[in-house]
């Protein structure tokens, strides 16, 4: 069986694409989609080696590439994907961010900014690596060496983020060993340790230092 060449190519336009040398599809999903109709169709047979050429360029995704048991081929008749002669085609699902770029201030320093409406709203792009012309760039950090170390909490803000967590929908309740009697309106949070893992019915513990103004003095 003659072997059935599909081309494509990252510059070519979308109309009067066929997949031919002359005519090839702008877009990878473009190849997948026609191949997967012409072979329905009986177009292309299904005995028939399919290779699908990519040619040099940059196809940008976005979204998954995703293939099915529709795009597979066989021992005999595979369906092959590869870069047209000794092309290097990039499949990436990063964004262009070439143009649109405008000198602007920060802090009193000059900078080049860009707005990114692409990063807008809960469903917009997320993003953390960021390449300039062809290399990876290093994200701006603070400080320039080492690290920053929470020293605690202060005590003003460890009692509101704690009464507002126990006056939650959802509700807590502090329970101290030892003391049945003592409930969380009487206790002066001094410190908050760490969450544990969240247990099977959704509860979880988290440790805190509190004490007792009235029933163990202020000075205790």
């Amino acid at each position: 069986m003659k072997r059935i060449s599909l081309f494509v190519d990252a510059a070519a336009p979308v109309r009067g694409a066929d997949g031919s040398s002359a005519h090839p599809f702008p877009t990878l999903e473009a190849a997948r989609d026609a191949l997967r109709r012409r072979r329905a169709s009986g177009a292309i047979p299904r005995d028939a080696p399919v290779d699908v050429l990519v040619r040099e360029g940059v196809y940008r995704l976005k979204r998954p590439l995703s293939f099915d048991a529709r795009d597979g081929g066989a021992a005999e008749a595979p369906v092959t994907w590869r870069a047209a002669g000794a092309g290097m085609p990039v499949v990436t699902g990063g964004i262009d961010l070439t143009t649109g770029w405008e000198e602007s201030e920060v802090n009193g320093l000059a900078c080049w900014r860009r707005p990114m409406p692409e990063a807008r709203g809960p469903h917009g792009v997320r993003f953390t690596q960021l390449f300039v012309g062809g290399a990876r760039r290093f994200r701006a950090r603070l400080p320039r060496e080492g690290f920053w170390r929470f020293d605690g909490i202060p005590p003003a803000e460890a009692r509101r983020d704690l009464r507002a967590w126990l006056l939650a929908p959802a509700g807590a309740a502090l329970a101290v060993p030892g003391e049945p009697g003592l409930e969380w309106r009487c206790a002066l949070c001094a410190g908050v340790g760490t969450w544990s893992s969240l247990f099977s019915d959704g509860t979880a513990e988290i440790a805190f230092e509190c004490l007792d103004p009235i029933a163990y003095g202020e000075a205790r």
